[in-house]
């Protein structure tokens, strides 16, 4: 199952016209950073019908307040505790997103790529990546699993990868997508995968001659024509220097390394109607 985090807690609201309604933590912060803590209804002031706890985000200490002013001036407040040990932290309320974020930022620690390179080569690693999409990251992540899809000079149904290292793969983010799921090759060799090959023409009609591909082995088989050699249409790929898994990659199953979001910044990356998955993914299996 992916991972979700909603905003389970709910705060009630009133504005100087008795209009009363429910939000969650999310929401009671969108309102505590409102300068003017107004009403959705009637634009009235509105406060707090309750005492709120929130929360250091570092050490979980608490700071209770009566009144939206009283949340926003501790959240302007930093934790004593921590601040007494160096860190910078502050009070928000607890299960928000804000808080959420924060918590991630704190503990944000990066998968380190080290771990798929080879000594001495910048151009070879032992990692295989699944680019895509945000829209397709999304639904990958929501179904934990990257569907197959027909490809190849067979046209049967695989997933496609790409051995480039992150460094070198630019190009390839701009054609398939900047977001991605990073493999280690041995676990994608464990589940079937293989690197692609590239057969010119010529080889195609001797093998097909001969009897023929192994069924096995027709998800890997691409028809190579380089434009340097053949008129005409071309195919001509192995700059994607690709993989391939026949059949879908379940993520419960194949775990990855690590994903790719891409973004300067912890919040510069988790924005949009999809932040929720996007910061599950980023904690269950890391960041490259």
């Amino acid at each position: 199952m992916a991972l979700h985090m909603p905003d389970d807690a709910i705060y009630d609201l009133e504005c100087t016209k008795g209009h009363r309604f429910s939000v969650d933590a999310t929401e009671l912060e969108d309102y505590i950073d409102d300068n003017g803590f107004h009403c959705k209804k009637c634009k009235s002031p509105v406060d707090l019908c309750d005492e709120v706890s929130l929360e250091c985000h570092i050490c979980s200490e608490t700071y209770s307040a009566n009144s939206l002013k009283e949340a926003r001036d501790a959240e302007g407040t930093q934790c004593g505790h921590c601040s007494g040990l160096g860190f910078r932290s502050y009070f928000l309320v607890p299960d928000s997103w804000p808080c959420r974020l924060a918590e991630y930022d704190w503990t944000y620690n990066p998968t380190n790529p080290e771990q798929l390179q080879r000594l001495g080569r910048d151009d070879y690693w032992e990692g295989v990546i699944h680019f895509c999409t945000q829209k397709e990251f999304i639904s990958i992540y929501d179904d934990q699993k990257i569907k197959a899809s027909g490809t190849g000079y067979f046209r049967v149904p695989a997933v496609c990868l790409t051995e480039t290292p992150k460094p070198c793969s630019s190009g390839l983010q701009k054609v398939h997508g900047d977001h991605g799921f990073v493999f280690k090759k041995s676990r994608i060799i464990a589940a079937g995968g293989n690197p692609a090959i590239y057969m010119g023409p010529k080889l195609i009609a001797r093998q097909t001659r001969a009897g023929g591909f192994a069924v096995s082995v027709r998800p890997f088989v691409n028809l190579l024509r380089l434009s340097s050699v053949h008129s005409g249409s071309h195919y001509d790929f192995l700059h994607e220097r690709e993989w391939r898994v026949p059949g879908d990659i379940d993520l419960r199953a194949v775990k990855p390394f690590a994903v790719i979001i891409p973004g300067d910044t912890v919040h510069q990356r988790f924005v949009g109607n999809h932040r929720e998955t996007l910061l599950a993914a980023a904690m269950q299996f890391g960041e490259l």
